[in-house]
């Protein structure tokens, strides 16, 4: 862009006190293409530009009423290009420290340089305001995709919701138990796919999901689905807020919908006496891996019915805990509580996976 273009248009404001001066800096100006007006005084100056928008002032550092430090303090100052008669270091970095865009020394090259000296900044400028309109477009444009990603998260969920309200008004009133079970247990499933969205809809990032945060909500849609009838059951949670990535808050929610729901349902059979414990914990281990911890204090896995422990495939609900896993490619472990009696599920993926980190404290 050559200089006439740069300068075209652009109003300049000129204070400078020595009207020769200032008529010959205004003449050099308009022969670039600025719109210029000049004044004499700091106060001229000061109402000239409550009245008008300058793009740039042109400042004598010395005027009749006040020194430039004084001007260009006050508020309001459009950019400015300090023109001095002094050409000492300090003087010249107090300048620069105080805001000035560039300076120019008052001697035999003046009005050779000044041209060159506004003709650069004019270009900053004009680079700067671009700069500043494409990021509010920017800007804008990422708050209508987040209100977009918000709104299909929150349509999903709905929807999931739906067919798990459908699913409840399709099961016969006279279902036996094992018709009841099943039913219960697809809808804990769906609503563990609901969460994931209903999570994500409300937090502030909309490509990661507050673990800790999720495995609350999930432990208290499960506790009001597999309502206890021999004793009252509670699943606390416990560990650090970790923000995963959908695709590894998904698969690895899916374990956590699994192993709590068969803690709710069968570590705690009529026979088993004491308070009962279910725990679900999660964090960061020490390889930096996030990891899924659930535990229980009853009758432990090897004791239930109709259950081989090496061959997980006999239980739906294990095998999506080996195949969701292999998925995230997690190690899959589970052992009796020390003391015996109950079981302690960990799941830690051999992998960091994407996007996987510590959510930052607050406060």
């Amino acid at each position: 862009m050559s200089q006439s273009e740069v300068a075209a248009h652009q109003s300049i404001l000129i204070v400078e006190d020595d009207l020769g001066v200032g008529e010959l800096v205004r003449e050099r100006l308009e022969g670039m293409g600025c719109e210029c007006e000049t004044v004499v005084t700091g106060r001229e100056a000061l109402a000239a530009v409550r009245e008008r928008r300058f793009d740039l002032l042109v400042l004598d550092f010395s005027l009749p009423d006040m020194d430039a430090d004084e001007l260009i303090a006050m508020d309001g100052i459009p950019p400015f290009v300090i023109t001095t008669g002094r050409g000492d270091e300090p003087t010249v970095v107090r300048f620069m420290r105080a805001g000035a865009r560039d300076y120019v020394i008052k001697d035999s090259s003046f009005l050779a340089e000044l041209p060159l000296v506004v003709t650069r900044v004019l270009r900053e400028l004009a680079t700067e305001r671009s700069l500043a309109d494409a990021r509010v477009s920017l800007e804008s444009r990422l708050r209508e995709k987040d209100s977009m990603l918000r709104e299909i998260h929150h349509r999903v969920k709905n929807n999931l919701q739906i067919v798990s309200s459908l699913i409840r008004l399709q099961t016969p009133a006279d279902a036996d138990d094992r018709i009841l079970g099943i039913m219960a247990d697809i809808q804990s499933r769906i609503s563990a796919m609901a969460l994931i969205h209903e999570t994500l809809c409300e937090s502030e990032n909309l490509s990661q999901v507050d673990f800790l945060d999720y495995l609350v909500a999930l432990s208290g849609s499960l506790e009001s689905v597999f309502v206890p009838t021999v004793r009252p059951l509670h699943i606390h949670c416990q560990g650090t807020p970790v923000e995963l990535s959908m695709e590894m808050a998904l698969p690895l929610g899916f374990i956590a919908n699994e192993l709590l729901s068969n803690s709710l349902k069968h570590a705690f059979p009529k026979s088993w006496t004491g308070e009962a414990r279910i725990t679900a914990r999660t964090g960061l281990s020490e390889t930096g891996a996030p990891f899924l911890q659930v535990e229980d204090n009853g009758v432990g896995i090897a004791k239930l019915p109709g259950l081989d422990t090496e061959h997980t495939e006999t239980s739906l609900g294990l095998k999506l805990v080996r195949v969701l896993g292999e998925q995230i490619d997690a190690q899959v472990t589970h052992m009796p509580q020390p003391g015996g009696g109950g079981t302690v599920w960990h799941i830690e993926p051999r992998t960091l996976g994407p996007k996987v980190q510590p959510v930052a404290a607050q406060g």
